[in-house]
């Protein structure tokens, strides 16, 4: 499904596997977390919410930050590129001077409050997987970028705005789904008071070419 919105698109589909899939995965992203490691300032990594700083909880496992290279997620990993080809092609973006090669997987999770308003400067487009969804749950948010307020009042604040300031687009995941959208839109999730688990993988695709001066070369 594409959702076009303000008027940018956004891919959704569903892996359609059943929960036996997702628990070995879950199980190996729990193998593969390390409670104990400590951050460079000292901090505790007993931290609640869903912030980047979680993605550190797998900074000792080897295929940190590179999780498609990791055999247990082939499978997720190989549904998430052909649906990136898929969103390529709708997008008639002309691949042939330049490769869109995905360069970064994360695993991450949250489990109470929102995450912080963001966008993915400097890639092309941007993708999150949910692995395991429990609890009540926020929803995701997309902001247009012709939002004319600053980043931080969405969509926290913005709602007290009038409608000009409202350009948002609410969505609930659940468990299989799997978004790609273009990594300049801004998103979050709104602040939820209850605890909760929520489990995904995301990352982000660049362009590479050897032809087109000021670009990256082309990546194995």
């Amino acid at each position: 499904m594409i959702h076009q919105i303000f008027p940018h698109k956004i891919y959704h589909t569903n892996i359609n596997k059943d929960k036996s899939f997702h628990d070995q995965i879950l199980d190996e992203a729990k193998r593969t977390m390390d409670p104990d490691v400590p951050f460079k300032d000292g901090a505790n990594v007993d931290y609640k919410g869903y912030t980047s700083v979680q993605k550190r909880f797998w900074s000792n496992s080897p295929t940190y930050g590179k999780e498609f290279k990791n055999p247990a997620f082939k499978e997720v990993f190989d549904f998430i590129n052909r649906s990136a080809d898929y969103f390529i092609k709708h997008l008639q973006i002309d691949i042939t001077h330049q490769q869109i090669k995905m360069t970064n997987a994360f695993l991450n999770f949250g489990n109470s409050t929102g995450s912080g308003l963001h966008d993915h400067e400097g890639a092309l487009f941007s993708y999150t997987y949910y692995f395991h969804l429990e609890g009540t749950l926020p929803s995701l948010w997309f902001l247009s970028p012709t939002y004319n307020g600053p980043k931080g009042l969405f969509p926290w604040n913005a709602l007290q705005y009038t409608d000009e300031w409202r350009h948002e687009f609410e969505i609930q995941p659940i468990v299989g789904d799997l978004f790609l959208f273009p990594a300049y839109l801004l998103h979050g999730t709104n602040e939820i008071k209850e605890d909760y688990n929520r489990w995904l993988f995301n990352g982000d695709y660049f362009i590479f070419s050897d032809n087109i001066p000021n670009f990256p070369p082309l990546i194995d």
